[in-house]
């Protein structure tokens, strides 16, 4: 049984002898004939198409004169199996060229090897350490390596590197940064890590997702910063000074530099603070403030209580707490 059958539980028919179910077969001489007739009929229409088409272009063609020895601004030639069809280019139908500068796509030269492989070339020494083995210390350094478009950090024996990049281990008279400003410069790893908890500074922090589930309340935190206030928006002398923030920790993340050194970052959610009358300070954690910065530094933190307000919902009195292993 034919595939097209066994699919579909009917025969296959072809364009060449299409019938309808029902219909009179056409067969022998019959299919011959109305074949024939219906290649002249569809000869006749490409002829007319191509008449019509040759007549529009007819209409649109100018003749351009051309000085000897002026640039040739194109050389094109048509494939041979293509000569029958289009063996005349006409440059009246080009069309003037608009640079655009947003259209051009960047790109970097990369020599690519025979077998398809392109070589890494390094850029500056990081730092050098040495790597302590079971009966000797090999040196070693960190290399900041430049692909295509990509910076990569490793660390490779220095007797290696000082063999086939000794122009890296010359020192100039030029200022030299410090290894950690030159990792500050790159910019931290892509890959960082969250946590629901985190221990700082004396302080035990949770996430507010993870205190929700808890006895325990460690996600209130406190801030004293610097911030610049204003009168009132018509306010050409802002004052400086001292402001106490609120809030609660929303994530903690651990952002890595290459290995150098880590940072541990909050993202909070900071509350309106406000006073009551016996001076006592309290937030509303309905109203919240600085949206556009979540983030602080973990060890700029210290960490408080919130008790719920027993006359007014979602407002909640602040009480600061020891860190551990510290008196009052």
């Amino acid at each position: 049984m034919p595939p097209y059958e066994a699919l579909y539980g009917r025969k296959c028919r072809s364009p060449v002898c299409w019938e309808e179910v029902g219909e009179r077969k056409i067969l022998g001489s019959e299919l011959v004939q109305q074949t024939k007739d219906v290649i002249q009929l569809i000869q006749k229409r490409l002829v007319a198409a191509q008449d019509r088409q040759r007549k529009y272009a007819d209409l649109h063609r100018k003749n351009i004169e051309f000085e000897v020895g002026r640039n040739v601004a194109y050389e094109i030639a048509l494939p041979p199996h293509m000569q029958h069809i289009h063996n005349v280019f006409h440059v009246s139908m080009l069309k003037k060229f608009i640079p655009d500068s947003n259209q051009v796509i960047e790109y970097e030269q990369v020599e690519i090897q025979p077998d398809l492989s392109y070589v890494e070339q390094p850029i500056e020494i990081l730092d050098r350490k040495e790597k302590v083995l079971r009966n000797r210390s090999v040196p070693i350094v960190k290399v900041l390596w430049r692909n295509p478009k990509v910076e990569e950090i490793t660390w490779e024996l220095e007797s290696d590197m000082l063999e086939k990049y000794p122009h890296l281990f010359v020192v100039g008279k030029r200022v030299e940064a410090s290894s950690d400003l030159r990792v500050l410069a790159l910019g931290p790893n892509r890959m960082a890590r969250r946590f629901s908890g985190y221990v700082l500074n004396g302080y035990r922090f949770h996430t507010k997702s993870r205190d929700s589930k808890c006895t325990t309340q460690n996600s209130s935190v406190f801030l004293t910063a610097e911030t610049t206030s204003f009168a009132c928006s018509k306010d050409d002398n802002p004052k400086v000074g001292a402001v106490n923030y609120y809030g609660s920790v929303e994530e903690i993340v651990k952002v890595d530099y290459w290995g150098v050194f880590v940072v541990v970052l909050f993202r909070c959610t900071w509350y309106q603070e406000d006073k009551d009358p016996y001076g006592l300070t309290k937030v509303n954690f309905k109203k919240t403030i600085c949206r556009s910065e979540y983030y602080v530094i973990a060890s700029q933190v210290q960490q408080v209580f919130y008790v719920e307000d027993p006359t007014e919902k979602m407002v909640y009195y602040v009480i600061k707490k020891l860190p551990r292993e510290w008196c009052d």
